[in-house]
């Protein structure tokens, strides 16, 4: 594990002790060092979070037709914005 050396606080996986697997996976695949708390990580967060709500709220078929297949979408919603 990389150590930073920075006033930004940080969030690390073990600090996510409460969060359901899916969480703990999405966490893992975009900030495998842990994150910065910024703007920007928490709108990528969000959007995860949503994702997942939303997905579970409706039936997969429902989720597909109006959003793409899962896949694309976390892809989309957690890849590192330009």
């Amino acid at each position: 594990m990389k150590t930073y050396k920075t006033d930004t606080p940080r969030i690390t996986l073990a600090m996510l002790r409460g969060a359901c697997k899916e969480q703990r996976d999405i966490f893992r695949k975009e900030w495998p060092d842990g994150a910065d708390v910024t703007i920007k990580n928490v709108r990528r967060a969000r959007e995860a979070a949503r994702a997942l709500v939303v997905r579970d709220l409706i039936s997969r078929e429902h989720f597909d037709t109006l959003y793409g297949p899962w896949a694309s979408v976390m892809e989309n919603t957690t890849s590192n914005p330009s």
